[in-house]
């Protein structure tokens, strides 16, 4: 399949969610690091949570988890995303075509098996976010776009702002498919911005 010469890809994303046996420690994923020479920069991922009171003058309670790593690469367009329950990887603007992504997609998962020994895959997905820059002024966003907002005919067809997400079974593959479009702010004011962003993901035990 040709590539695009400019994709309107700003973010790609391949996710695989995984089960890991009851007493892995999510402190192990730190060795990957180490097997990760294109990602230099290490972040911790947390998740904080906060409990508030029903009653009372009791302040809240706040408490942060460690779930994982960010391996980030050294301009910044790479990032990993390391979990016990799962492993993503994150291409930024520019998108170089799907047969670099992932093929290194497929090395670094390589090595997330390799740290984190999982049981079973569980879960498979696929996104990409667009970005597109559409020239105004046009008559009908079907110009462009094969499933777009329709507005009834007794209405002023002009729109200030939209947000529409459907999301549809993929019955060939066992899949669901979740796709949002919305009106963004434009580079400037010839172009109209549409956000487009096609994610499809499964549950399966593998």
């Amino acid at each position: 399949m040709p590539n695009y010469p400019n994709p309107p890809i700003t973010e790609a994303v391949l996710e695989i969610k995984v089960s890991v046996p009851a007493d892995f420690a999510t402190a192990q994923i730190e060795q990957l690091h180490e097997l990760l020479p294109g990602y230099p920069t290490k972040k911790k991922r947390r998740t904080v949570e906060s409990i508030f009171p029903v009653e009372g003058d009791t302040a809240p309670k706040t408490t942060s988890t460690d779930t994982g790593y960010f391996f980030t690469s050294e301009n910044g367009k790479q990032i990993v995303q390391a979990r016990p329950d799962g492993f993503a990887l994150s291409q930024l603007n520019p998108y170089q075509g799907w047969e670099l992504f992932s093929g290194e997609a497929k090395q670094l998962w390589v090595q997330y098996k390799r740290i984190v020994q999982p049981i079973a895959v569980v879960g498979l997905g696929l996104r990409f976010v667009n970005r597109l820059d559409l020239p105004w002024p046009f008559n009908d966003f079907k110009e462009f776009l094969a499933t777009a907002p329709e507005v009834s005919p007794k209405m002023d067809q002009r729109l200030s702002n939209f947000v529409m997400m459907i999301e549809t079974p993929q019955n060939d593959i066992g899949a669901l498919l979740r796709l949002t479009e919305a009106l963004v702010p434009p580079p400037n004011e010839d172009l109209v911005s549409i956000l487009l962003d096609i994610d499809i993901h499964k549950n399966e035990n593998l």
